[in-house]
């Protein structure tokens, strides 16, 4: 949990100093309450993430895939 906490904390100060952020992940938002608890937590850092994002999501073979065909 401590871990979790210094996360939150980490994108919360981000988003208030402005400041970019890139996350990659091959988890659609709403998989993230499966892995992030608590629930109000999560809801507020996607309400940061999502306030100035652009999402970028490539659909297809992950490069690792497509090289051992």
């Amino acid at each position: 949990m401590e871990q979790m906490n210094a996360f939150f904390k980490l994108m919360k100060e981000r988003y208030e100093a402005g400041k970019p952020t890139i996350i990659t992940t091959n988890l659609e938002p709403e998989d993230w309450y499966n892995l992030l608890k608590p629930k109000d937590m999560v809801d507020a850092l996607l309400d940061r993430l999502y306030h100035r994002c652009v999402v970028i999501k490539i659909d297809g073979l992950s490069l690792r895939d497509a090289s051992s065909h």
